[in-house]
């Protein structure tokens, strides 16, 4: 599959363009992996170790879930400010690459990724 950019998505160097784009591709992993931090409790078959050890694994997995949740809403915040009836095309084609429904102008649609991916990178702080 190959990636480009649009004479709009120009502004963002290729290597935040192609970040932005496996951030926003991992949205389904990051959300789920939210979940399972949340139902999962502390491992009962687990020795408890006292001392020595270094670094703290609860703050390890309190800062990846952090992040993760940071993550997922600045791309829940990018395609909320994309109109609601291009959303699911715009969606679809970012993270599989499916072709643009039918029911706007193909440069309608570009224009809306172009912004969608514009704006993510953004709230990622990529830019």
């Amino acid at each position: 599959m190959r990636e480009y950019q649009t004479e709009k998505e120009k502004i963002l160097p290729k290597d935040v363009y192609m970040t932005t784009l496996h951030m926003i591709r991992g949205y389904y992993r990051r959300k789920e992996n939210l979940q399972d931090m949340i139902d999962e409790g502390p491992d009962p078959r687990q020795p408890h170790v006292k001392g020595g050890a270094t670094g703290s694994p609860v703050e390890s997995k309190a800062m990846k879930r952090e992040r993760d949740r940071d993550v997922v809403a600045a791309i829940d915040r990018a395609l909320k400010e994309i109109p609601e009836e291009y959303r699911h095309g715009v969606w679809q084609k970012v993270m599989y690459n499916a072709p643009y429904p039918d029911d706007a102008a193909l440069k309608t649609y570009s224009n809306h990724k172009a912004t969608f991916v514009i704006l993510a990178a953004s709230y990622l702080g990529l830019t």
